[in-house]
């Protein structure tokens, strides 16, 4: 990201056992870096599959995260206590809609 965009790039490795106080500071930090229009990524990384787009990846159905295919985020909204992620895959391969 720093020869992108100039910025220093930050990796925040996400999973099923953080404490809802490290995930409220997880929303916190993705919408104050968007209000200060900072690009943010995610993806479902999944080890041993290839760096590259895949044929596999083409089964996936709209409401699946495409695994090891690069997300910006866009919005993050709260509704009804739970935190809502905008995304948007710019590869354009399998789209999600969950």
């Amino acid at each position: 990201m720093v020869d992108l965009t100039g910025g220093v790039s930050k990796k925040i490795m996400v999973n099923p056992k953080m404490t809802d106080d490290e995930l409220k500071k997880l929303y916190e930090e993705i919408k104050r870096n968007l209000a200060q229009n900072n690009l943010i990524g995610c993806m479902k990384e999944v080890e041993g599959m290839d760096d590259e787009l895949n044929d596999s990846n083409d089964d996936n159905d709209e409401k699946t995260i495409v695994e090891n295919i690069m997300y910006n985020i866009i919005d993050i909204q709260e509704v009804e206590g739970k935190a809502l992620i905008y995304l948007m895959n710019f590869w354009n391969k399998g789209k999600w809609s969950g």
